[in-house]
């Protein structure tokens, strides 16, 4: 079952996943939303707004979300 609407918008911050001799980076689910205006105002009140991105997903099904935790 797919959510309704024309897509969602997923707020992504990279992360540090790695070693000083083999380091790596990887994008971390933060929140999903139907509405990009929400998300944009919590990329920008983050320290290092560059180290965050929205992206844009077509639909998502909501068996494959993990519960994400409330950002305060």
């Amino acid at each position: 079952m797919l959510w309704e609407g024309d897509g969602m918008y997923v707020l992504e911050r990279l992360v540090f996943q790695g070693t000083e001799c083999c380091p790596q980076y990887r994008w971390i689910q933060i929140a999903v939303c139907g509405s990009r205006t929400p998300l944009d105002k919590v990329r920008s009140g983050q320290q290092q707004p560059g180290d965050w991105r929205i992206v844009s997903t077509p639909a998502l099904m909501p068996s494959v979300i993990k519960p994400i935790q409330k950002i305060a």
